[in-house]
């Protein structure tokens, strides 16, 4: 099928790496290569995507969040090679800088056009006790870091960066879901935890509920300090107090559409609203 939804990783380093899913598959924009390259496969057929970028406090990388409601949440680094050369157990790359200075991660998971290889550790140049067995990949085949999926954090398919949070949709899983107009607020610094306790504590992640309009919020802007959060008859006004409460507020944007007309809301997940006299 055709491309259901795009992205873009922007690593720390200035590397822009254009991102697109169609049918059950992603692909990248390889930097050095300029070649789309298959990156994960095996996706539900034919759903969008939602995605933002995503930072942690306790490391320097950039990534690319990304999720469509039904297959796990995951989030990419970006972090591209070419290999060397291999063995029945490692993968060498070319040049000169370290595996862990370039920013693969100590161990995971490389993708080499969409298949998976899974290694144990670094070694300058070289991923050691690689799986499945590596040894037909060719010199000069590109490959990049594996996204990491987490089976246990939530899933929403509308999804954006947010003041050092990800804000999102909530359609299934994790800890804190609810059918129609939930959306989850990640920690802050953190797009791996939307956990709060009750009390909730500052900096901890946060579960609102847009109850207007019935279903789920469809998509999500900026304006004016804070997002507007849109279905498909109703919009509201999101954000967190710029104070130490960190107090995620719900509010209206403009009055529920009862006759639902469709006069106020979301056109699509692309044409962000409609606002007619």
């Amino acid at each position: 099928g055709g491309c259901k939804s795009s992205a873009k990783l922007l690593r720390r380093d200035g590397v822009e790496l254009p991102v697109k899913f169609y049918s059950t598959k992603s692909a990248y924009l390889n930097p050095d290569s300029l070649d789309w390259i298959v990156l994960e496969t095996g996706f539900t057929s034919g759903l969008i995507f939602g995605k933002a970028m995503g930072e942690k406090s306790t490391d320097n990388t950039n990534y690319l969040v990304m999720c469509n409601g039904t297959d796990n949440y995951r989030y990419w680094n970006g972090v591209t090679g070419t290999v060397s050369s291999t063995t029945a157990t490692t993968i060498v790359l070319t040049g000169t800088t370290t595996l862990a200075n370039l920013g693969f991660t100590t161990t995971g998971s490389v993708s080499v056009a969409g298949t998976d290889y899974a290694y144990t550790g670094l070694s300058s140049q070289t991923f050691t006790g690689v799986t499945p067995d590596p040894s037909g990949i060719a010199a000069n085949t590109r490959l990049t870091q594996m996204p990491v999926t987490s089976a246990t954090l939530p899933k929403g398919n509308a999804m954006i960066s947010y003041n050092g949070r990800v804000v999102m949709n909530a359609l299934s899983g994790g800890s804190s879901t609810s059918a129609g107009g939930s959306i989850l607020g990640s920690k802050l610094n953190d797009y791996t935890n939307f956990t709060f306790a009750s009390p909730r504590v500052p900096a901890e992640g946060y579960q609102l509920i847009m109850a207007e309009g019935g279903g789920v919020v469809q998509a999500f802007v900026q304006y004016e300090g804070g997002l507007i959060c849109g279905k498909q008859n109703a919009m509201s006004f999101h954000n967190v107090s710029f104070d130490s409460n960190d107090f995620p507020i719900m509010k209206p944007f403009l009055p529920y559409d009862d006759m639902l007309t469709g006069h106020i809301g979301i056109v699509s997940k692309q044409a962000m609203f409609a606002l007619r006299n």
